[in-house]
């Protein structure tokens, strides 16, 4: 299954939540503070300033309950989406939490039978609780 991105969709959420500076500026300076702080790995993170010059005014999101089903998935050991993000998004909006036991995300698209587990309660109405997912380095 080949993987859906909308990349200025997924530029706007960041953007339009990010009430930092927003100026080239102000990012290239916090590049070289970076550089300066950790000259080994500073240079592993490139200069990339995502929202410079976004114009729109930051907008809070306000999430609430809704009534229809809802499945949240989440990657138990992952960095980039903490998997207690996902509790606690379960707890302001409700839904069924299924638990991906790996670090990778987005691999629920990759692993045969997880993805699958997750859209069939589409058909059967029957919700799964976790997926092993990528296997854990040892």
């Amino acid at each position: 299954m080949p993987e859906r991105s909308n990349p200025v969709a997924q530029r706007a959420l960041f953007c339009n939540e990010d009430a930092g500076d927003r100026s080239f500026a102000s990012a290239w300076d916090a590049y070289r503070r970076r550089l300066a702080r950790w000259p080994v790995t500073g240079r592993s993170s490139l200069f990339f300033p995502p929202c410079a010059g976004w114009t729109l005014p930051v907008r809070t999101t306000e999430l609430r309950r809704g009534g229809g089903s809802l499945m949240l998935s989440g990657h138990l050991h992952e960095g980039p989406s903490p998997y207690e993000w996902t509790l606690d998004t379960q707890a302001a909006v409700g839904g069924s939490v299924v638990t991906v036991d790996d670090d990778v995300h987005g691999s629920a698209l990759h692993v045969p039978g997880c993805a699958e587990k997750m859209v069939a309660y589409f058909e059967t109405g029957r919700r799964t609780r976790a997926c092993r997912g990528v296997p854990l380095p040892e």
